[in-house]
């Protein structure tokens, strides 16, 4: 098998040795980067250009793993690089290689990542940064930006039986949403914990697509005895976000159309350069903003239309990065950063510290989004008693005292270095005096703040606005202490409903 640029392998290891790993979070495109996972999850790192794989034996120094452990390597941009590891003797020990390439807008956003910084996301690698991200958030809250979200999973759920599906697993009412309607819910399992959270799109009577985490597992799990089928479409679409106040402006220039009459959380089809695209109104920044989804091989012209018709007010693309700090300036949540989802689709056991972020919609303010007017549906009696029962735990927003920060490296001779990304594991602990009580999740610097920012998952007695807790910051390994305060969230007012 040949490899060609910007291509992706995931490789799982079926015995004990050493290996070459570049554990790097952004990758450049001549660089190889290998995540690898485990129960628990154990590794460490040492970076070498991709380039050095093809031809070479790997070093025992390169890289000790532990038994059943998967290892999944992106090479960006290096040709030749499943030839280069079956060269390097690796090739008894792969179980599985699967080769992929980027995302249906990739030969449009890979010549625009000057920074050549890539994310991973699933098996995709997406630009994590095109400018800077103050410029990025900064087109999002006050022009327009487009952002590519391809990677997200899409769950098509179809058959006699597919609102009976639906409706048993959300925690809303499936029987109130009209076709092109878009429901934001949470799903749980059995004890109320939630599995994950997302957009659930109804597109005909008996078609929806819930968009979130994969939940394959889940969802065959719970219909086991209903007519339906579900396939995780993920990658048969692009989907671009176009966010932003003047995303409206950029649509109806786009298509020559009057787009004020569509509602939030709702959808229609419509033609693009020559191709059939769904439009939602929706998005993850908290602004007014659109969602298209094209078929993967249109991608590209969807792309160059977008960005000719958002030229004259300042459209820019912004990455991955801009992206997740929107969303928290905005009070949004992700599973794995924020909670962690109880359902069988995730790819670990959880540690006693991790146990924590098991949580109730209740626990994450979204208990509104529980309709108990529905007879039954997966979770419910769990519900009820968390609904009534006193609160362990609250969700508000925490100001960081970024000097503080500044401060502890000045302290200890080092160069600051304050929240070059979000800051997602491990969870940040939350004190009052000498107790604990929560923890901090997606801790970031916000650009339209203008503050370290970030979501306290805390105790009732400690979340009024106001209140002062101290945060316990690692720094080369040791805590210390940091000031916060406890804000209501959002950070930002949410536009992307007005209008």
């Amino acid at each position: 098998m040949r490899v060609s640029a910007s291509t992706s392998i995931r490789l799982t290891l079926r015995s004990a040795g050493f290996w070459f790993l570049d554990s790097a979070q952004s990758v450049s495109p001549v660089t190889g980067m290998v995540v690898m996972t485990g129960r628990p999850p154990r590794f460490r790192v040492s970076p070498y250009p991709a380039a050095r794989l093809i031809g070479t034996r790997l070093s025992t120094e390169s890289i000790q793993h532990r038994d059943g452990c998967t290892l999944h390597a992106h090479f960006v941009g290096c040709s030749g690089a499943v030839e280069g590891l079956e060269a390097a003797g690796m090739a008894n020990s792969l179980s599985e290689v699967y080769a992929f390439g980027g995302t249906p807008f990739n030969s449009r956003t890979a010549p625009l990542n000057k920074w050549r910084r890539w994310v991973s996301w699933d098996r995709f690698h997406l630009v994590d940064v095109f400018s800077t991200i103050e410029a990025e958030v900064g087109a999002i809250r006050n022009r327009a930006a487009v952002i590519e979200m391809s990677p997200l999973s899409q769950h098509l759920i179809s058959g006699p039986d597919s609102a009976r599906l639906v409706d048993r697993v959300i925690t809303r009412r499936v029987d109130t949403m009209a076709n092109r309607q878009v429901y934001y819910s949470p799903w749980c399992d059995h004890d109320g914990m939630m599995i994950g959270d997302g957009i659930v799109v109804r597109l005909e009577e008996n078609r929806f697509i819930m968009t979130a985490d994969p939940m394959m597992t889940w969802l065959a799990r719970c219909s086991a005895d209903l007519d339906v089928e579900i396939e995780n479409t993920q990658g048969v679409n692009g989907l671009l976000a176009l966010q932003g106040p003047r995303s409206r402006r950029v649509l109806e220039r786009l298509t020559g159309q009057d787009w004020s009459h569509l509602k939030f959380s709702r959808g229609t089809e419509t033609q693009v350069a020559g191709t059939d695209i769904w439009v939602w109104r929706q998005g993850f920044t908290g602004e007014l903003g659109y969602e298209f989804w094209v078929p993967a091989e249109s991608a590209p012209a969807l792309w160059d239309a977008v960005m000719e018709a958002g030229e004259p007010d300042g459209l820019l693309p912004a990455g991955h990065f801009a992206e997740d700090v929107a969303r928290i300036e905005a009070g949004l949540l992700i599973v794995v950063a924020d909670y962690l989802g109880a359902g069988p689709d995730r790819s670990a056991h959880p540690t006693a510290e991790q146990e924590e972020a098991f949580v109730t919609p209740y626990e994450l303010g979204l208990g509104h989004f529980v309709d108990f007017e529905k007879p039954a549906f997966i979770g419910r009696e769990a519900l009820l008693k968390a609904k009534d029962a006193p609160a362990t735990r609250r969700l508000a927003g925490v100001l960081v005292n970024w000097r503080d920060i500044v401060e502890v490296y000045l302290d200890i001779g080092r160069p600051p270095v304050i929240l070059p990304r979000v800051h997602r594991d491990p969870q940040v602990p939350i004190y009052r005096g000498e107790e604990r009580v929560g923890h901090a999740t997606s801790v970031t610097w916000s650009p339209t703040v203008e503050q370290a920012i970030g979501f306290a998952h805390i105790h009732p007695s400690a979340a009024d606005p106001g209140t002062g807790v101290t945060l316990g910051w690692d720094v080369m390994g040791e805590e210390h202490s940091v000031g916060g305060t406890i804000v209501e969230l959002p950070f930002l007012p949410m536009r992307r409903a007005s209008g």
